[in-house]
């Protein structure tokens, strides 16, 4: 393929997290990421004419701490492109990917087996649970942002930035049946969230084994995925706030402007969310409380913890948002 700027004869390596699939390339050393351009980029993503991915990711090298500075040290970085060929924000199961990634080409966590590495201006950490005999498959966990506002949508939705944007679409039909690519699409590209560039968009229905069955269609990629590790984090909290918003023991109000605000004796802290159509807790501060989803996605079964409290000025926030789930080597090749 025409290199657009990248020096022919560039090794590339092919990972999946739970079906979301990425190429990603070495920069720690001589062999290097420079020259990628969008259309390159986006040609390589491409599942007929280049290697095919959900999105490229560039691992560089990581950075010692420095006191005098206050610089805080990080074992990698990692550049995450969409397969459209634009930078992307915070990619959940591609994290976990560069993180084994990182290991098999003979990085090594400063803080044994805690990895650390930087996204954006952001340093983020994660953990590498076991590996296969051949060290083909891996299980990682990342720590993902916290969260401190769920806001519903002018159409009954809900949207939460699980670093990444998502919408969060309960559906009442089976999920096997819906076009998601359809009805992906016109949430994706509504005006409501054209002022961020668009949104993903998550379809879940739940079983009766309480597990999230869920569908995405992402933003970047303008089709579904076969999993999301963003938008298993997005579609956790906001189970999660519905089981709290639904409890015996707390009561939902509706107060101007579409607000919701849930509150009562196992629902406290004061109300952190002021922006129109915004779902908040309020009331007396939140005991933490720990709660686990399981997400189903069609590429795999993705595992999200978090802890429901409150920051130090009384407003509510989930913290402590891990995600887990099945990383796999696929295969390495050479650029031409």
């Amino acid at each position: 393929m025409d290199d657009g700027g990248v020096d022919s004869g560039l090794p590339f390596w092919k990972y999946h997290g739970a079906g979301n699939d990425f190429v990603l390339l070495d920069a720690t050393g001589t062999i290097g990421g420079d020259g990628l351009t969008s259309d390159f980029i986006s040609r390589l993503c491409d599942r007929h004419l280049g290697v095919g991915a959900d999105g490229l990711i560039v691992v560089g090298s990581g950075r010692s701490s420095d006191a005098t500075s206050g610089n805080d040290g990080y074992d990698f970085e990692m550049s995450y492109y969409n397969a459209d060929g634009r930078p992307g924000t915070l990619c959940g199961n591609g994290s976990r990917c560069a993180v084994v990634f990182a290991e098999d080409r003979g990085l090594s966590a400063a803080n044994s087996g805690a990895w650390r590495f930087l996204v954006g201006d952001r340093i983020h950490e994660a953990s590498v649970v076991r590996r296969s005999f051949n060290n083909e498959e891996a299980e990682v966990t990342i720590e993902m942002p916290d969260v401190c506002q769920i806001r519903l949508t002018t159409s009954g939705d809900y949207f939460v930035d699980a670093g990444s944007p998502h919408v969060v679409r309960y559906v009442g039909e089976s999920l096997d049946g819906l076009d998601v690519h359809t009805s992906g699409r016109l949430v994706r590209h509504d005006q409501e969230f054209r002022e961020i560039g668009g949104t993903n968009v998550n379809f879940v229905e739940r079983g009766r084994d309480g597990a999230l069955r869920a569908r995405t269609f992402e933003r970047g990629v303008e089709a579904e995925t076969l999993a999301c590790g963003s938008g298993a984090a997005a579609i956790a909290l906001v189970d999660i706030f519905r089981e709290i918003a639904q409890s015996a023991d707390s009561r939902v109000e509706h107060a101007k402007d579409n607000d919701v605000i849930v509150s009562g004796s196992h629902v406290t802290g004061k109300n952190c969310f002021s922006s129109h159509n915004s779902v908040g807790l309020h009331d007396k501060e939140m005991k933490p409380e720990n709660h686990k989803r399981l997400v189903e996605a069609r590429g795999g079964k993705l595992k999200v913890e978090a802890t429901c409290g409150s920051d130090q000025n009384g407003k509510p926030v989930f913290r402590n948002v891990r995600l887990t789930g099945p990383v796999k080597r696929v295969f390495r090749g050479t650029l031409f």
